[in-house]
């Protein structure tokens, strides 16, 4: 189905048609999504390990999920992926080991 520019003004306003506006938004949503990517991509790391931990169990995490425009359905099931029993023994083995 095709919107004029008017009917798109008229559902949602004049920000919903501004590309500028809609791809800024999009930026800063890939960047939030970035972030949280990285986080988890460095609980394996030897050097960021203990910053992404708490990243994660601070307010770091929200914050970003809510710029990436997270449910919280979506919240939840990512945490719990990184508390699965995999990653808790990963993390207790690096641990151990001062990895």
């Amino acid at each position: 189905m095709n919107f004029t520019v008017r009917q798109i003004y008229r559902i949602g306003g004049p920000e919903a048609y501004d590309p500028v506006a809609v791809s800024n938004t999009r930026y800063m949503e890939m960047l939030a999504e970035a972030v949280i990517l990285q986080a988890m991509e460095d609980l394996w790391s030897n050097f960021y390990g203990e910053e992404s931990v708490e990243f994660f169990q601070g307010t770091g995490f929200n914050w970003y999920a809510d710029m990436a425009g997270m449910s919280p359905y979506e919240k939840s099931s990512l945490l719990n992926l990184m508390r699965s029993p995999f990653t808790r023994r990963w993390l207790e083995y690096q641990e151990q080991w001062h990895i």
